[in-house]
């Protein structure tokens, strides 16, 4: 299983395809922000990784699909995702295979599969490609959990692990070290059989252990469970108080005795019907007795007001009198003989007459007879307005009387009703307290499943250890140790040839510890402990291509492939090297690293070329040899610099305002090693 070729979409189905040969080397050198990093994710993504890890916003915002064009043999499988939106994850494909496919326009595609389906597939091609597949048995494929997932860490080396001390692998699992047997050919059917055995036991004895463990959450959780309902019977009167039932068992029956037995709420009063018939005759009373106090305030306020003008009266009259009487004007009868046409002050003549001094004489008698009528009048009206006064105090007090037990009655009639509201819903909490009770107890599953577990989990464990036990004594190790041996062998023959630091040295890998030793014995050192990246990103490409010599010798079902993401980035000793490279200011035949460079492209090369048409080499670089090797497998026949359709994204498909952005952005200059020499 190699790769055929990269085919990018955008929004308005436009595609974008990156071509490579299969068993042979391709380079796609070029400067950075080009999109050299996302080719491993864009592969991983179509190749059942749900999660969405391209990196680079020009990317995401372009890209609608992306897909990847395996070929299989004479057999081709193309896998389509689509840029998930507004997430990380995405594992719904297009899936499709054939002969010479042709590839689908953007319209064409839709989701017919998912990530696991479409792994499923793969391995089956994979084993039917290497001639595994009759001979493998369900207990083989069981051993790796049937998924190419476990295939993963042998087919990429990323630039963050390529020259890393500490990882080897990518995205580096403890379970490598139980899985690359199987993809070495170490794992025999019996050894299979047995791990898958020891597989099913181990499972077995942790599903017993988590259900002995919710077993008991669940005694615990019916335990309080029990003791909340009690509290809540006890609350509504199902169940006395003084009832304390200690175990489950107790707690049961006495929930059990709350529902049988009728009980009515404890403290609340039967309320005591009043007699409300007197309602009406007493609001009639109270009504007569409102409008009798009406009445006797009209008659008062009348004999007030006649009081009042008899007042005003008086009043009136004794001021003219006394005005007339100031003068002396009437005594004894002076006045008789005056003229009515004379004035009585100055005598003389008056247009006008005046009355005769007797008439007014007549009238003054006549209004102190009137004031006498008056005065004597007086106390009458006040005894008659005391006496209704008297009256209706009596009246008023019948109605205070009336009213009061008007409220009395009001009062009580309400406190009944509230009573009877509290009987409803304390009647409703019974209700539904026995409800609960009653589901409790359907509900409730107290069969004895703690032994039975126990000892379902004591007889699993000796099954574990027994199968634990066989396998020490099986001879697993001892085919593991040949393969492994002449692994490390190609690794010490290809250190020599790369002229790494300890060259000469025995090269070994450690399975277990995951890592590359150099030495033998106790003279022995860690790639961890190597000094120089070169030698680090010896051991890691030594490894690899040693693993997959094999793999391809033995036929086993992996994809063929390798990805190397900037392996010269380990002959450069620092960034400031590096810079002055690039800029021109360091001659290629002046620095010895450059001579390694070359050796280890020579290197690649010679490897690819012994293993093809069996191997295919993708190598992204910023370095740009001379060498014509270098030059004719170059991807799209050029470096990517960025320009139209030397980069993973045209240019026409970058939106203006990102690619006014990248413009903004300083570009360091390619590697170009032709131009040095």
């Amino acid at each position: 299983m190699q790769i055929k070729a990269i085919i990018l979409y955008n929004a308005v189905g436009k595609k974008q395809t990156i071509t490579f040969k299969t068993g042979a080397v391709n380079i796609i050198t070029g400067k950075e922000d080009t999109g050299k990093s996302a080719i491993i994710p864009i592969i991983e993504y179509c190749l059942g990784n749900s999660e969405f890890e391209v990196p680079g916003e020009i990317i995401r915002a372009t890209v609608a699909w992306y897909a990847v064009l395996y070929q299989i043999d004479d057999l081709q499988v193309f896998i389509a995702k689509r840029a998930p939106v507004n997430s990380t994850y995405q594992n719904q494909i297009f899936y499709q295979q054939g002969v010479d496919l042709v590839i689908p326009e953007l319209t064409q595609l839709h989701p017919n599969s998912d990530d696991f389906t479409a792994k499923q597939k793969l391995l089956e091609l994979l084993h039917t490609s290497s001639n595994t597949g009759a001979l493998e048995t369900s207990a083989l494929r069981s051993y790796i959990e049937t998924t190419i997932d476990r295939a993963i860490y042998y087919l990429f080396q990323d630039e963050d692990t390529i020259t890393n001390k500490k990882i080897l692998f990518h995205k580096q699992d403890p379970i490598i070290s139980r899985t690359l047997p199987y993809f070495l050919g170490a794992v025999e059917e019996d050894f299979a059989k047995l791990n898958q055995d020891l597989t099913t036991a181990q499972r077995e004895l942790e599903r017993y252990k988590r259900q002995y463990k919710e077993r008991q959450q669940i005694i615990s959780k019916t335990m309080n469970d029990g003791k909340n309902l009690l509290e809540e019977a006890k609350h509504v009167g199902l169940i006395s108080a003084e009832r304390a039932p200690q175990d489950i068992s107790e707690i049961i029956s006495t929930l059990k005795i709350a529902i049988q037995e009728p009980s009515e709420p404890e403290n609340l009063p039967f309320p005591r019907l009043l007699d409300d018939d007197r309602l009406p005759q007493l609001q009639r009373e109270i009504e007569e007795l409102i409008q009798k106090d009406q009445e006797y305030d009209d008659e008062i306020n009348t004999i007030n007001m006649y009081a009042q003008d008899e007042e005003n009266y008086t009043e009136a009259v004794n001021e003219h009198v006394a005005r007339l009487e100031s003068i002396n004007l009437f005594e004894h009868q002076q006045t008789d003989w005056l003229e009515s046409n004379i004035c009585p002050l100055c005598l003389s003549t008056l247009q006008q007459e005046i009355p005769k001094a007797a008439s007014i004489n007549h009238a003054l008698k006549q209004l102190q007879e009137n004031l006498n009528i008056v005065e004597r009048n007086k106390p009458r009206l006040n005894v008659s307005i005391e006496r209704l006064k008297r009256a209706q105090e009596a009246i008023r007090r019948q109605l205070r009387q009336k009213r009061k037990i008007l409220n009395t009655i009001i009062d009580e009639r309400n406190k009944r009703q509230e009573l009877m509201e509290q009987i409803v819903h304390a009647d409703k909490r019974v209700s539904r307290v026995r409800s609960r009770i009653e589901y409790y107890l359907e509900t409730l599953d107290l069969s004895d499943q703690l032994t039975m577990l126990q000892k379902r989990i004591a007889e699993a464990e000796q099954r574990v250890e027994e199968y634990k036990r066989q396998q020490e004594g099986y001879s697993l190790q001892v085919s593991l140790n040949s393969i492994l041996a002449s692994i490390n062998l190609q690794m010490t023959s290809w250190a020599e040839t790369l002229d790494l630091q300890h060259s000469g040295s025995f090269y070994q890998f450690d399975l277990h510890k995951l890592t590359v030793f150099v030495g033998e014995g106790r003279d022995v050192t860690p790639m961890q402990r190597m000094g120089g990246h070169k030698n680090v990103l010896g051991c890691h490409i030594i490894l690899y291509l040693a693993l997959h010599q094999y793999f391809i010798r033995k036929q086993r079902p992996i994809p063929h492939f390798l990805i190397l993401d900037q392996p010269a980035q380990g002959y450069f000793p620092s960034l400031e090297t590096y810079k002055e490279v690039m800029e021109g200011r360091q001659s290629e035949r002046a620095d010895p690293d450059f001579a390694a460079v070359r050796r280890m492209f020579d290197f690649l090369f010679d490897v690819c070329e012994e293993l093809s048409p069996h191997f295919q080499l993708i190598i992204l670089e910023h370095a740009n040899l001379s060498d014509a090797r270098f030059q004719n497998v170059m991807v799209q026949g050029c470096p990517w610099t960025g320009e139209e359709k030397n980069a993973l994204i045209p240019q026409s498909w970058i939106p203006q305002h990102l690619r006014k952005r990248e413009r903004e952005v300083t570009s360091e200059q390619q590697i170009t090693l032709d131009d040095l020499e």
